[in-house]
Formats: C-alpha cells, structure tokens, sequence
C-alpha cells in the first residue's frame, strides 16, 4: 500500500489522491466514481490503483483481473488470474529486492 512505502496514515493519502483526481485529468476514466474507489481501496486495504482497475474492470461487466497482485483476490466478486508462472514470479522478485539493497 501507498500508506507503507510513503510511511503516512491511509487518510492523509486518502486526502492526498482525492486532491490529485479533482484535477479531472483526461488521464483517469471518467465513468469511474474516483473517491468511491479509494474508500473501497482502504476498506480492502489495497493499493487505491488496484481499486481503480478493479471498478474499472466491473464497469464494463468484466469481473476478471489479469495481475501479479494476488492479494487483490481478496476483493468479492473479482477473479484474480496471475498470468505468469510462480517461479518467474520468484525470479522478479528477488531481482527487485537485489536493486532495493543495493540502493
């Protein structure tokens, strides 16, 4: 979560990513209802962009999300398909970490 790697608690971030969608940027979808996301993000206690894709996803009638994330199949009404083999998986996260501590 945004809340762990930034080190703020889930409402100043809550507060902080609200103010950025109301830029009303071309970037975001528009017929997604932005605020509901990232309340429903912090009740699931996943990444708010996760939450984006899965309103997303179910604003089309599309209940399926393609991800490495597998803690988002902790969310009701959504399958959660990792698309790559476990030790792959593995692989790249051991890369990551190795870049992390060497900073």
């Amino acid at each position: 979560m945004t809340t762990r790697y930034l080190k703020l608690p889930a409402m100043d971030m809550m507060k902080v990513l609200i103010k950025m969608l109301e830029t009303m940027s071309p970037a975001f979808y528009p017929h997604i209802f932005l605020e509901d996301a990232i309340k429903y993000a912090r009740d699931y206690k996943i990444k708010s962009w996760d939450e984006y894709i899965i309103k997303l996803a179910k604003s089309i009638g599309n209940n399926i999300v393609y991800t490495l994330d597998e803690e988002l199949s902790k969310v009701k009404d959504v399958v959660v398909i990792n698309p790559f083999p476990q030790d792959l998986v593995e692989k790249y996260h051991e890369y990551i970490e190795g870049k992390l501590r060497r900073g």
